[in-house]
């Protein structure tokens, strides 16, 4: 079952989430639901909420734009904008629980 391989590749690299972190979203979750039953559930920005993102990550976000847009000059600006979101949403959420948890799931040497 896939759920179940997805879950064993984020135990494996220490990103799964601890029960604290689920209740939280599931809080954060029944509070948007409740207010706007029609809208989905936004983690990311649940996630920002709690976790701002270090000032100097824009100037990274916008240099891969500009990145994308002189090396892909037939996309339109909303184009670059819609190809890479589901790659810099995915950093920013990593990056998030990564300091949250530094040491989970790094590989080290010493015994």
């Amino acid at each position: 079952m896939a759920s179940k391989s997805s879950e064993e590749r984020r135990k494996s690299v220490g990103l799964l989430m601890i029960s604290e972190e689920l209740d939280r979203y599931f809080e954060i979750g029944l509070e948007h639901f409740s207010q706007n039953p029609e809208a989905p559930f936004n983690f990311l920005s649940s996630a920002l909420k709690y976790n701002p993102i270090n000032p100097t990550f824009k100037d990274h976000v916008l240099n891969l734009f500009v990145y994308m847009s002189k090396n892909f000059p037939e996309w339109s600006e909303s184009e670059v904008l819609e190809r890479t979101a589901p790659l810099v949403a995915s950093c920013v959420f990593l990056d998030i629980f990564r300091k949250r948890y530094p040491y989970r799931g790094e590989c080290t040497n010493s015994p």
